[in-house]
């Protein structure tokens, strides 16, 4: 997923601001694996650590600290997230994320 972001200069560039309902955070431990599941609504997930994401078609992305996922598999298969060498992560959850426009 690539945002469209606007250079502000010296300030970086930025998006444009998000709506969300509510935020959570989340730690688990270095032997945490989850097997198949599905998110429970559509959510941005900022990872603090490194995860393995598997997808129901088997496809897996190694997430690093400071990766930004957004988790919209509802239905299906859902998806698999397992540790990487014992390292434990936190996550912060924010759900009701607005519809994304994607920029590749």
């Amino acid at each position: 997923m690539h945002l469209k972001l606007i250079d502000q200069g010296a300030d970086g560039a930025i998006s444009e601001m998000w709506s969300t309902k509510s935020v959570m955070f989340r730690f688990v431990d270095g032997d945490y694996d989850l097997s198949f599941h599905n998110t429970p609504q559509r959510q941005f997930v900022v990872i603090t650590g490194s995860v393995n994401i598997e997808v129901g078609n088997g496809t897996i992305k190694r997430l690093g600290s400071g990766s930004v996922l957004l988790a919209e598999d509802i239905t299906g298969r859902g998806h698999r997230s397992s540790s990487i060498a014992g390292e434990p992560r936190t996550w912060l959850h924010s759900t009701g994320a607005q519809s994304v426009t994607y920029y590749f």
